[in-house]
């Protein structure tokens, strides 16, 4: 793997799409305007349903790349979507109150979550599409 700077041009398209969680916020507060329950949708179902596009749409897999490479600007454009939740894990932690709703919330990413599995509070999980966890797991986070 090459340790050279990318060109401007995509830089500068890394550096738009840096700006897409501010746009993804922004959106969010205006659903919430219009209707809590239209924000709610909006908040915990559009950004797992646009990553999983856009995960298929540039056929992104587990492994390393090139940052030129499509499948870098798909990870990172499917990782923009996921930085709202990273920066705020209340949002994610709210999800844990109700049994088996966020293993649900973690396949709408395109996680491969098994049967009955348990997520202890605090455990954070940052790139949701490539996460694979078997049935009956319990998830603990050490400290």
């Amino acid at each position: 793997m090459s340790n050279k700077i990318p060109p401007l041009k995509i830089r500068l398209v890394w550096l738009l799409i840096s700006f897409l969680p501010l746009v993804i916020l922004t959106i969010q507060i205006s659903f919430f305007l219009i209707h809590w329950s239209i924000g709610l949708v909006g908040l915990y179902l559009v950004p797992p349903l646009f990553s999983t596009f856009i995960i298929k749409l540039f056929k992104v897999r587990p492994g390393r790349f090139s940052a030129k490479s499509k499948e870098f600007f798909g990870w990172y454009l499917s990782n923009q979507f996921q930085i709202l939740f990273m920066r705020v894990p209340s949002l994610e932690e709210a999800l844990r109150f109700v049994p088996r709703l966020y293993s649900f919330w973690l396949r709408l990413w395109g996680s491969q979550i098994g049967k009955s599995v348990t997520w202890s509070p605090g455990v954070i999980i940052v790139d949701r599409p490539f996460v694979s966890v078997g049935d009956y797991a319990i998830i603990v986070l050490l400290s």
